[in-house]
């Protein structure tokens, strides 16, 4: 999941001289445009390079949304704990990021022909399961001090988020 990887974004990017800044709009327009390409590509039958493009900028937000949260003072623990084992720099990560972004993207057509989940309200199901699921991981880690309850719940609210735009795309 690209929300997983938001963590270890934010923390090359505040060790970067200068930090390297959240927002960044022509990196994410550049993004975004690889991400319509590599669908074109794909030739996976996801025709509608507005619903691809409103999927990945839900998801973009997302870790932009969890990105500010870590990078608040009062999180400083938790992001100096974090494991960038594997990702010796930035781009090993959104290297990583991009591989991922063909398997979503995969991932999506598979969902929008899947006979077993044809509805929205089938859809809308499917999201609660997954957020019950997480929620009960988020709830042991913080048992256990792995995290704060707020970058949790800014990290549930960030995956809810998503899980309604990928809803959104059934309209029935």
């Amino acid at each position: 999941m690209r929300l997983h990887r938001a963590p270890k974004v934010i923390l090359l990017k505040m060790t970067q001289n200068p930090p390297k800044p959240i927002d960044d709009p022509q990196r994410e327009e550049e993004l975004l445009q690889n991400i319509l390409r590599k669908n074109r590509e794909l030739q996976n039958g996801i025709l509608d390079e507005n619903l691809i493009r409103n999927f990945f900028v839900s998801q973009i937000e997302a870790g932009k949304m969890l990105q500010r949260e870590l990078s608040l003072p009062e999180n400083k623990e938790e992001l100096e704990n974090i494991s960038i084992k594997g990702y010796p720099s930035l781009d090993a990560v959104r290297n990583d990021i991009n591989i991922l972004d063909e398997s979503i993207l995969n991932e999506l057509a598979n969902t929008l022909t899947n006979k077993n989940t044809n509805s929205k309200k089938e859809c809308l199901k499917s999201k609660n399961v997954i957020l019950t699921r997480e929620w009960k991981r988020s709830s042991e880690m913080n048992k256990k001090g792995e995290n704060t309850v707020n970058v949790e719940i800014v990290r549930m609210k960030a995956l809810k988020d998503c899980l309604d735009k990928v809803c959104d795309l059934f309209n029935f």
